[in-house]
C-alpha cells in the first residue's frame, strides 16, 4: 500500500470529540533521520497488527491522539508528534525502540511527552483482559508521573497494544504536516540557530500550570503579537510544577518563565541557585487561591484529616499553601495526603471523579465548579496573606546576556496583551477601559535584531478582534464557555 494514500479517514471520527486542529502554532522540528526511519518503517509489516504495516500503525496512534479527549490541548502537538515515530524502530529492539525515537525527539517535545515514549516499550498487556498489566510492577510506568499523565500513559498503552486493525481508518501523514504537527528540519538549519533558541527554533515560555494567569501570553500568541514585534515565534510549556519549571530554566531548555514566587524563594535559598533573576509581575498580582471540596459532608479543613488533598506537584506553590492552612486550622499536615495532579491541577474534574477528597480551584472554574454543584470552598488563600504577592516573571542569566533587546521586546509584548485584554474585557461589562494606564507600545514591525525597519507599523487589534481571540480562548485552553470565560 503507498505510504501516502491510507484508507479513507472518516471526519466524524475527530468531529464527535471536538479537536480537529492543532492548537499550538509552532510545528515540531523533525530530523531527517526519523523521517527516513518512518518510510523504512512503512515496508515492515506490524508484527502485532492484521497486515498493516509499522508506519500505518503509527498513524493510527496519531489520529487517534489528534481526535482524543484524554489529551490537554497543551499536550496534543507533543504528543500527536510523539505517536507518529513511536515504533518507526520496533524492529531494532523491542525494548529499546522507544528510546532509540526519543534520542532524535530531546529537546524537541515536552519532556514529560518524551518520558512517556521512553517508557511505552516497558508497558506490559494482558492478553486475557485486554487490559495494561499490573504485573510485573517493574514493567510497568515509572512513578515520577503525575495523575494527570497516566492519565494519558494508560489510554495510549491500551490503544498501542490492542488496537491495532487493518479495516481500522486513520489521517495520512501530509495531515498532519499540513495542520503544523511538524515539519522537517532543513539542512544546516541548526547551526543558524540563536543558543537562547529551542531546537524547535521558537523562545520557549515556560509555566508551572494552564491556570487563567496565562491568558495574556496565550492572547498575545492568537493576536500574533509576538511575530508583529519582529520577534520569534513563542511556544508555551507547562512544566506541572514550579521546581520543575525551574530545573527546565537551570537546563537552558526555558529563558522566560511565569513562577509563582514561593518555589522561587526557596529556590534561591538552596545550594544550587537557578541562573535565573526576577524581571517583572504577571498580571495578576494576587491570585486567590481557594481550597475547594466535593463531598458535601466536607465543611470544614478539620475533616481533611486522613483525606487525599489534590496539589500541582511537591513544592509547588499551592503545597506550601495547603500546609499553612491546614497549620492554621490545628491539623497536622503529615495527616493529609497531598496529591501531584500535574495537568489536571485546578480541574473540578479530580473531585467529580473521586480522585482526591479536596484540591485548590481559581477562576474561572470555580465558578463553573459551583454552578454545577461540583465544588464548595472550605478555604481561601487570602485568609491567611491579605497581602501576597502572587506571581512572578523571571528571564535567564543566558538570555539576560546574551540577547537583552529581546528580552525587552517580549516584556513589552506581554503587557502590550495585558492592556488589550483589559480593554475588551471593559468593554464587555460597559465600561471605557479608559482607566488603565497606558502601556508601552509594542514595538511592531521591528526587528529584534537591527531594532527597526522590517515592514513598518501594524496596527493594532480592535477590542472586537480581542474580545473574539478571548471568547476562543476560554473553550479551548479552559474548558469553559466563551461568557464565563470573558466574565
Amino acid at each position: 500500500r503507498p505510504l501516502l494514500s491510507p484508507r479513507l479517514f472518516f471526519p466524524a471520527l475527530c468531529g464527535r470529540r471536538g479537536i480537529t486542529r492543532c492548537l499550538e502554532k509552532s510545528p515540531v522540528v523533525v530530523p531527517s533521520e526519523l523521517m527516513s526511519g518512518f518510510y523504512r518503517a512503512a515496508g515492515i509489516t506490524a508484527p502485532f497488527g492484521s497486515g498493516i504495516s509499522v508506519a500505518d500503525h503509527c498513524l493510527q496512534m496519531a489520529t487517534e491522539v489528534h481526535c482524543a479527549d484524554w489529551v490537554p490541548n497543551f499536550y496534543r502537538r507533543d504528543m500527536v508528534v510523539m505517536s507518529l515515530f513511536h515504533d518507526i524502530f520496533f524492529t531494532d529492539g523491542l525494548d529499546t525502540h522507544g528510546d532509540l525515537a526519543a534520542r532524535f525527539l530531546e529537546g524537541r517535545i515536552h519532556p514529560h511527552v518524551l518520558a512517556m515514549l521512553r517508557n511505552h516499550t516497558h508497558l506490559g498487556c494482558g492478553p486475557k483482559t485486554g487490559k495494561v498489566d499490573e504485573e510485573p510492577p517493574e514493567r510497568r510506568s515509572p512513578d515520577q508521573f503525575a495523575v494527570s499523565t497516566h492519565r494519558m500513559l494508560d489510554p495510549f498503552a491500551e490503544f498501542d497494544c490492542h488496537t491495532v486493525h487493518a479495516d481500522r481508518s486513520w489521517l495520512p501523514l501530509e495531515f498532519f504536516e499540513r495542520e503544523g504537527y511538524f515539519r522537517v528540519e532543513r539542512p544546516d538549519e541548526h547551526q543558524a540557530r540563536a543558543s537562547w533558541l529551542s531546537l524547535n527554533g521558537t523562545l520557549v515560555w515556560a509555566a508551572p500550570s494552564m491556570w487563567i494567569e496565562r491568558t495574556p501570553l496565550l492572547l498575545a500568541k492568537h493576536l500574533g503579537l509576538f511575530e508583529a514585534a519582529g520577534l520569534p515565534s513563542v511556544e508555551l510549556t507547562i512544566t506541572d510544577g514550579g521546581p520543575e519549571l525551574l530545573k527546565q530554566v537551570s537546563e537552558g531548555r526555558a529563558h522566560v518563565a511565569e513562577i509563582g514566587l514561593f518555589p522561587f524563594l526557596m529556590a534561591l535559598d538552596g545550594p544550587c541557585p537557578p541562573p535565573a533573576k526576577l524581571v517583572g509581575s504577571t498580571f495578576i498580582q494576587q491570585l486567590d487561591h481557594y481550597l475547594a471540596a466535593g463531598d458535601p459532608e466536607i465543611t470544614e479543613l478539620e475533616q481533611l484529616r486522613g483525606r487525599r488533598v489534590g496539589v500541582l506537584s511537591t513544592g509547588s506553590c499551592d503545597s506550601y499553601l495547603l500546609r499553612a492552612m491546614l497549620a492554621d486550622a490545628g491539623v497536622d499536615p503529615s495527616e493529609v495526603e497531598a496529591v501531584p495532579l500535574g495537568a489536571l491541577y485546578g480541574s473540578a474534574e479530580v473531585l467529580r471523579e473521586r480522585q482526591v477528597d479536596a484540591t485548590f480551584l481559581v477562576e474561572p472554574a470555580l465558578s463553573h465548579a459551583e454552578a454545577t454543584g461540583a465544588a464548595h470552598v472550605l478555604s481561601k488563600a487570602s485568609s491567611l496573606y491579605p497581602r501576597f504577592q502572587w506571581g512572578g516573571l523571571l528571564a535567564s542569566d543566558h538570555i539576560r546576556a546574551e540577547a537583552p533587546e529581546v528580552l525587552h521586546l517580549i516584556l513589552g509584548v506581554y503587557k502590550e496583551a495585558c492592556r488589550l485584554m483589559y480593554e475588551a474585557v471593559s468593554a464587555d461589562c460597559g465600561g471605557s477601559g479608559s482607566a488603565v494606564p497606558a502601556a508601552a507600545a509594542v514595538l511592531v514591525g521591528r526587528g529584534a535584531a537591527d531594532g527597526g525597519g522590517a515592514g513598518g507599523a501594524k496596527l493594532a487589534p480592535s477590542v472586537a478582534e480581542v474580545h473574539e481571540a478571548l471568547r476562543q480562548i476560554g473553550p479551548e485552553w479552559f474548558h469553559v464557555d466563551a461568557q464565563t470565560f470573558i466574565s
